[in-house]
């Protein structure tokens, strides 16, 4: 995603950013995870992740995409689920994939979102080991997988904190299967600082740059403005942060 800052990646901070990917890259690697680093535009810097064979959807794969964008706080990213075709790369832009099959759920809730929820917080300006990770949430669950994504979330909502992560804020999230189930599990553990933006009827302008295996660059819309909306949101709480000295107010949902 390129970021909107008219900012660019000192170069000291850059170099550290990247080693911080090449280490993730591994710690995926022993999680099972085929993963890779690189950047997709100058100002930012794209970790990926294949989590599995799309469902029931042959030739074609479910990879997580973690971007990096903003120098002003490099401890802000937005993650992103996209459907790719195997042989060239191409992503699906369709705001209805992937669908999460109960692998594929397991691959992002308990394997890559761990990890990248406490990757970037080292490069807190305030000290404090913090971070946000702004989430899109497209996509919907398998039928077969409804059962479980309540005890998904109930993992998710209970770990955020503990990992650094300031809020949880997903956006684009409409799935009429997992709504219902995240919003219960929301009430029961963990009722502020968490935000479930649904899907807007007016398209984004932010766009995922993401690589094929030939180097081609594709540009992956399909985003509603419920991505703006929620990085503004986490850019919200980042400077009410930085200006109570690290103290941030919880926000309610």
């Amino acid at each position: 995603m390129s970021n909107d800052t008219g900012s660019r990646w000192p170069a000291s901070l850059a170099a550290s950013l990247e080693q911080a990917l090449g280490a993730a890259v591994s710690e995926l690697g022993r999680a099972g995870l085929s993963a890779e680093y690189y950047r997709s535009a100058p100002d930012t810097l794209t970790l990926e992740a294949r989590l599995g064979p799309a469902h029931r959807k042959p030739g074609h794969s479910v990879h997580a995409v973690l971007q990096v964008f903003d120098p002003r706080w490099p401890n802000l990213s937005l993650m992103r689920v996209l459907e790719r075709r195997d042989d060239d790369g191409r992503p699906t832009e369709e705001s209805r994939v992937p669908v999460y099959s109960r692998g594929l759920d397991a691959a992002l809730s308990l394997r890559f979102v761990p990890v990248v929820n406490s990757l970037l917080n080292p490069f807190d300006p305030l000290g404090r080991e913090e971070s946000l990770c702004v989430g899109c949430y497209q996509g919907r669950i398998a039928p077969s997988d409804a059962l479980r994504a309540p005890a998904m979330a109930f993992h998710t909502l209970r770990t955020y904190r503990r990992e650094g992560q300031l809020a949880v804020i997903w956006v684009d999230f409409q799935d009429p299967l997992a709504v219902p189930a995240v919003r219960l599990v929301r009430s029961l553990v963990a009722r502020r600082d968490v935000h479930l933006i649904p899907r807007t009827r007016t398209p984004s302008e932010l766009r995922t740059v993401v690589r094929s295996p030939s180097g081609r660059m594709w540009h992956v819309g399909a985003m509603s403005t419920a991505v703006d909306e929620g990085l503004a949101l986490a850019r919200d709480y980042l400077n009410r942060r930085a200006r109570t000295g690290g103290e941030t107010a919880s926000t309610p949902a």
